[in-house]
């Protein structure tokens, strides 16, 4: 690798972490670096980008939700890749309707519980047990939004792209701190390898409908289908805990086309079919600051399938820290665990 430059803030990974830290830092004119290995295998590069308010099939509200959502309406902006999108969340059982009913009592819930509509509401939806418009949804299209940050900061010559790893800790200067937004390969890294990682593979088809499905909703069941436009539609996603480093896996798909919320899409034609992993802790919530023994070493990690929503929050906290030594959530650091893996 040739010769680091000298600059406040070495970033390794340009993944959606990286890519907000690196926004963050811009904002407030300070000088950084980025290394990045082409994304292999990252979540960032497959992601949905679904930020969705309710999840689960007890429509549970999304943790920190207004502040994180917040923070990503900030960061995204008027850019053209973040948008609303429409939402059905179709029932897997009849008892969905009643935890819906439940919910509408709840204030928290209000302003993102639509109607409601009853069995067979949506030709060619599997909506046997019926369906509830979820409002405030977002989604974010992840590469694009990517590939036009790694555009400007290559012409900028602020970003390199080549094997990426804590080794550059070697060869920085003792003025530089290093970030590593690197996603689940941090396990692979001695330096970090106290983290509790539980990393997930999830699988992806992008299908095109020959007929043109007329839904212009995202549809979301025991799997989801979002539309691209163009008849193009995004599939996923599976989950598998083994085999993080392979490449798309043929053996999920008759899993993910069987969970589908249009039965006729498992047919549609394939135009891709690709896999990421997320990172993911044990504890499920992310790790944000210093390490505790390295000096100058940082980290953003264990965002999880949660990436687009909580990349923009966790990078600016960072950055605050970073600039201003604004105090970081406890429940964030690297510090919660001990050496040994064990949460301390």
């Amino acid at each position: 690798m040739s010769a680091l430059p000298a600059v406040p803030f070495l970033i390794l990974g340009q993944g959606l972490a990286g890519t907000c830290l690196a926004l963050e830092l811009e904002r407030r004119g300070l000088g950084f670096h980025l290394l990045d290995d082409g994304h292999l295998h990252s979540s960032s590069v497959v992601a949905a980008g679904l930020c969705n308010p309710v999840t689960g099939r007890r429509l549970a509200l999304t943790p920190g939700w207004d502040e994180a959502l917040a923070a990503a309406d900030q960061l995204y902006g008027d850019s053209p890749e973040w948008r609303r999108v429409g939402q059905l969340r179709i029932f897997s059982d009849s008892g969905m309707a009643g935890i819906v009913q439940k919910r509408r009592s709840e204030s928290a819930y209000v302003p993102h519980l639509g109607p409601s509509h009853g069995p067979g509401s949506w030709p060619g939806v599997d909506d046997r047990n019926g369906s509830v418009e979820i409002l405030s949804t977002r989604y974010l299209k992840v590469r694009d939004w990517l590939e036009g940050h790694t555009k400007r900061w290559l012409k900028r010559g602020c970003l390199s792209c080549g094997p990426v790893g804590e080794s550059v800790l070697e060869n920085v200067s003792s003025g530089t701190t290093v970030i590593c937004c690197r996603g689940w390969k941090a396990a692979l890294s001695p330096c970090w390898s106290f983290l509790p990682f539980e990393s997930a593979r999830g699988e992806l088809r992008t299908v095109r409908d020959p007929a043109g499905f007329p839904d212009t909703r995202l549809l979301n069941g025991a799997a989801w289908l979002l539309p691209l436009g163009g008849g193009l539609w995004r599939a996923g996603a599976t989950y598998a805990w083994d085999n993080l480093g392979r490449g798309p896996d043929a053996g999920q798909l008759p899993q993910l086309r069987s969970r589908l919320p249009v039965p006729a899409a498992g047919s549609w034609d394939l135009v891709a079919h690709e896999n990421g992993v997320r990172p993911i802790l044990r504890d499920r919530t992310p790790v944000v600051g210093p390490h505790p023994e390295i000096a100058n070493l940082m980290v953003i990690n264990g965002l999880g399938s949660k990436g687009t929503l909580l990349a923009p929050l966790a990078a600016a906290r960072l950055a605050d820290y970073l600039t201003e030594g604004t105090a970081l959530p406890q429940s964030w650091l690297p510090a919660r665990f001990t050496v040994t893996g064990k949460t301390g």
